[in-house]
C-alpha cells in the first residue's frame, strides 16, 4: 500500500535530519589531531580543548605590536596536548591554533608551548602550500622561531619601532651602526643556513638529491659569513673573529664536496657531508667558539646580548629573518603571526590564565 503524501514528507524530513546531524565532538577532536600531526610532524597522544580568550585591549595592543589587524586575532583556539616525539618521548604542551587568511585561506598555524612558555614546535596545515610542501621550504622557515620565549607586548618592539630602528641604522655612519648591521646580517644568514640544512636532510632522508642550486646558495652564504668576521672583531675579539673565518672556509670546502656528490647522484654522501660532517666540523665548532670579550661561548652570548649591541629582534624578513626565495610578503605575514602568538601566550601566562599542560 502506497503511503500517504504527508507520511512520505515526514519520512523524508526525518531521513534528512539524521543524515545532516554532522560530526560528533569526538570526531571533530580526531580530525583536529590529524591537522596538528600534519602541521607539527608529531603524533598527538592526548588533546583536550581549553576555554581561553584575551581581552579587547590586549588584542589591540598585540595587533599593533605585530603589525596585524585585530580581526587576525579572532577565533583563536587552545588545547592542552601530549605530543609524541620522534624517539617516542612524550611532550606536554599548550597548543595555540591561529586561523590564517590570504594567501592561505582555510589554513591554520599551530604553536606548541612548554610549561615555561617556550615555543617548542610550530607548523601550518590546511592548505596545499603547507600540506604538499615537498621541499620543506615553509617548515624550514618556521623552524627559525623554535625556542623563542612567550612574553607580553612590552617584551617586543612594535612594528613601527622596529621600522624606525632599522631606518635610523641605515642613516648612521658610526662603528656602532656598522656592528649592529653586521649582527643583523649574521643572524639572518645563520637562520638561512639552519633552514637549508633542514631541507637537505629532509630530501636525502628520502634518498633524494637536493637541488645543486640550493647547495650553491648555501656555499655562498658561508662566504658572506666569512666576510663578516672582520666586522664582528671589535665585539668578539680578534682571535675568535679569525677562527670564525676559518670555520666558514671549512664549511665551504665541505659544501664543495657535497655539490660534487650531488652531481654524481650520491644522496647518501651529500647527507654525510652536509649533515654529520658539517655539524661536527663547522656548526659545533662555530657554536663553541669562546670570546673573552663576551664572557662566554660565542653563540649563546651573542643571542642573549644582541639588544645590548643595538640589534634587538625586528621580526622583519630580509633584516633579521630568513624567508624562502620570492616569498618575502607571505613569509612576513606568517612571521608576524608567530610574533603575535608569542604575545598572546605571554599575556595569558602573565594573568595566570594559562593552564599547565597535561
Amino acid at each position: 500500500m502506497t503511503p500517504a503524501r504527508p507520511a512520505l514528507a515526514l519520512l523524508a524530513l526525518l531521513t534528512l535530519a539524521n543524515c545532516s546531524s554532522g560530526p560528533t565532538e569526538g570526531e571533530i577532536l580526531e580530525a583536529e589531531k590529524g591537522s596538528i600531526q600534519v602541521a607539527l610532524g608529531l603524533a598527538v597522544a592526548e588533546l583536550e580543548p581549553q576555554t581561553l580568550q584575551i581581552g579587547t585591549l590586549a588584542r589591540r595592543n598585540i595587533a599593533g605590536h605585530s603589525g596585524l589587524r585585530q580581526s587576525d586575532l579572532w577565533n583563536l583556539e587552545f588545547h592542552a596536548a601530549t605530543l609524541r616525539g620522534s624517539s617516542g618521548e612524550l611532550i606536554r604542551a599548550t597548543l595555540l591554533k591561529m586561523p590564517l587568511s590570504k594567501p592561505w585561506p582555510g589554513a591554520a598555524l599551530y604553536l606548541a608551548f612548554d610549561g615555561d612558555g617556550r615555543l617548542v614546535r610550530l607548523g601550518s596545515s590546511g592548505h596545499a602550500a603547507f600540506d604538499q610542501d615537498r621541499d620543506h621550504a615553509w617548515a624550514a622557515f618556521l623552524s627559525q622561531f623554535e625556542g623563542r620565549q612567550a612574553g607580553p607586548p612590552s617584551a617586543f618592539l612594535t612594528s613601527v619601532a622596529a621600522y624606525r630602528h632599522w631606518h635610523e641604522l641605515q642613516q648612521q655612519n658610526t662603528p656602532e651602526q656598522g656592528l649592529a648591521l653586521a649582527l643583523y646580517e649574521q643572524k639572518r644568514l645563520m637562520a638561512s643556513n639552519g633552514a637549508t640544512l633542514t631541507r637537505v636532510l629532509q630530501a636525502t632522508g628520502r634518498g633524494e638529491l637536493p637541488s645543486p642550486g640550493l647547495l650553491r646558495d648555501w656555499n655562498q652564504r658561508w662566504q658572506e659569513l666569512a666576510g663578516l668576521g672582520a666586522s664582528l672583531a671589535p665585539l668578539v675579539g680578534p682571535d675568535p673573529a679569525l677562527a670564525y673565518q676559518d670555520i666558514a672556509a671549512e664549511a665551504r670546502e665541505l659544501l664543495a664536496e657535497a655539490i660534487q656528490a650531488s652531481s654524481d647522484g650520491n644522496a647518501a654522501e651529500v647527507r654525510r657531508l652536509a649533515g654529520s660532517e658539517m655539524d661536527k666540523r663547522s656548526c659545533r665548532a662555530c657554536h663553541n667558539l669562546s670570546s673573552s670579550s663576551l664572557g662566554g661561548r660565542l653563540r649563546p652570548s651573542l643571542e642573549t646580548r644582541l639588544a645590548d649591541f643595538g640589534a634587538p629582534d625586528l621580526w622583519q624578513v630580509g633584516q633579521d629573518l630568513w624567508a624562502p626565495t620570492a616569498m618575502h610578503d607571505p613569509a612576513q605575514k606568517l612571521a608576524s603571526r608567530v610574533k603575535a602568538g608569542l604575545m598572546v601566550v605571554g599575556e595569558l601566562r602573565r594573568d595566570g590564565l594559562l593552564q599547565a599542560p597535561l
